[in-house]
């Protein structure tokens, strides 16, 4: 459910959406990583550049919680706390998950020039 305030997200805000004859906007294009703020959460991280609209961009990396933190837990907490086989099926899971997108991107393309 959307709040009065939530502004939806616009092709004009992602700027690998954009054609190469647009330039992007200055504040995008030059800033340096070492100057954006960079927030831990605990299923990801955030990476936003100074002055963003957070309504418009998050700058959410999920990354971390198949990069670090499940491989991590694992680790601390050991083959005799947590069976392999549920790092196994975690990254099962994601794969599966990663092959559903597919399949309805593809549906999506065959529809379109089906009809």
């Amino acid at each position: 459910m959307c709040v009065s305030i939530c502004v939806s997200e616009r092709k004009s805000t992602y700027i690998f959406l954009q054609p190469n004859s647009v330039r992007p906007l200055p504040s995008l294009g030059r800033t340096p990583v070492r100057y954006m703020t960079h927030t831990m959460l605990i299923a990801g991280s955030r990476v936003t550049i100074p002055g963003t609209d957070f309504r418009q961009q998050s700058g959410y990396q999920v990354l971390r919680l198949a990069t670090e933190l499940v491989p991590s837990t694992l680790a601390l907490l050991g083959a005799d706390a947590v069976s392999p086989f549920w790092a196994i099926l975690f990254y099962f899971v994601l794969i599966l998950f990663g092959i559903a997108q597919q399949v309805c991107s593809a549906v999506t393309c065959t529809s379109c020039i089906g009809k």
